[in-house]
């Protein structure tokens, strides 16, 4: 940006160009956020390797890999110890090998691994991939800041406030008796679904209409699915990919159900009012008609994405083991049952949620803006 003065010169004008010094002001701090940002990275890419490649913070043996040697149907590892009383001596482990990997991980050399001792031999206990996730955290994190601002913030400390307020609640239901475990849950994603929107947006008129449309939606789409499964017995619902579970197998999937409904109802709910806010914003004269016919469009347009991404996200942590159960020869009809059905549930009640959050946040909205007037 400069700025032009003219200057009386003989006959006639010159002109000259005077720099403007709060433009060079602006430009030195956006170049110094561009280097910190360059530093940043490059000090989280150093933090992370040093992380990965220390062990002196582990009480357990950490070992790095330095030759593996595949015989028959082993492999045999020389590794090296980083850290204990015993840091640069050899140890040598003998593990399972298998081509599909099924069970036990192909070792490779330079990896890191934590050992045991269990009788007269050593036995690996775990993968060190700790750098790694401080890396990947590091890299959310920042991008949450950096792309977010102000509200990336709020975003991720609401994030972190209800992963410590699930992790006590579920603490809290070990410890004591008797607790329902869907209670527990009701709990959960009435005070997340407040937190998370609070975060957003504050206490107002607008957060309010948010909360209570999307408890809302949540709840009737749960009690639509809940009186369905009593009405059908639950016939078709394969629960034995919980049979590992110590609890009654039906409380801990209705309690997944009804968390992962939260979850595409409330980026749902936030979306059609946020945009019925800045129509309104926008046209202050806008009907009602107008505002339900806006709402149902941008609700028709959020319906098959979100649909969507909860048919991939639920559908994906199922893969391996379609794929296990299909390479061992079982049809493909008993394993999409046995795998698939509380997944596709999981699915249609979370769809469920959305399809009824698109009028429910309407109405609201709508109610709320008449008794304003």
């Amino acid at each position: 940006m400069q700025a032009f003065e003219h200057c009386l010169f003989g006959k006639g004008f010159v002109t000259k160009y005077v720099t403007n010094p709060f433009h060079h002001f602006i430009e030195r701090i956006k170049n110094a956020k561009k280097i910190s940002i360059i530093t940043i990275f490059f000090i989280c890419v150093l933090t992370s390797w040093v992380i990965q490649h220390q062990a002196a913070l582990y009480e357990v043996p950490v070992i790095e890999i330095e030759k593996v040697r595949i015989k028959e149907d082993h492999q045999l590892i020389t590794g090296r110890l980083m850290n204990t009383n015993q840091k640069g001596e050899s140890i040598y482990l003998s593990v399972p090998y298998q081509k599909n990997q099924i069970e036990t991980a192909n070792i490779k050399a330079r990896q890191m691994y934590l050992v045991q001792m269990h009788g007269d031999e050593w036995q690996l206990v775990a993968k060190k991939n700790d750098g790694w996730l401080f890396f990947f955290t590091s890299i959310f994190i920042g991008a949450m800041l950096l792309i977010g601002g102000k509200h990336g913030l709020f975003a991720l400390g609401s994030l972190i406030i209800n992963i410590v307020l699930l992790l006590l609640l579920l603490l809290i239901f070990t410890k004591i008796e008797g607790i329902s475990l869907l209670n527990i849950s009701i709990l959960f994603v009435v005070i997340g679904m407040i937190i998370s929107i609070l975060a957003l947006d504050g206490w107002n008129r607008s957060s309010i209409i948010k909360i209570s449309a999307a408890v809302t939606s949540v709840f009737l789409a749960f009690f639509i699915c809940l009186l369905t499964m009593n009405l059908w017995k639950d016939q078709g619902l394969r629960y034995e990919e919980l049979n590992y579970l110590t609890r009654p197998y039906r409380s801990v999937f209705l309690s997944s159900v009804l968390i992962g409904t939260a979850g595409g109802t409330l980026d749902t709910v936030i979306t059609v009012i946020a945009t019925l806010e800045e129509l309104t914003k926008r046209q202050p004269e806008i009907t009602a008609k107008q505002l339900w016919l806006s709402g149902r469009q941008v609700g028709r347009d959020v319906i098959g994405s979100m649909t969507n991404i909860l048919l991939f996200v639920y559908i994906s942590g199922s893969v391996p083991s379609l794929l296990l159960y299909l390479g061992n020869q079982w049809s493909f009809k008993e394993t999409i049952e046995q795998h698939l059905s509380l997944e596709f549930l999981r699915v249609i009640a979370g769809s469920l949620g959305i399809v009824l959050s698109i009028p429910i946040s309407v109405l609201f909205f709508l109610t709320v803006r008449r008794l304003k007037r």
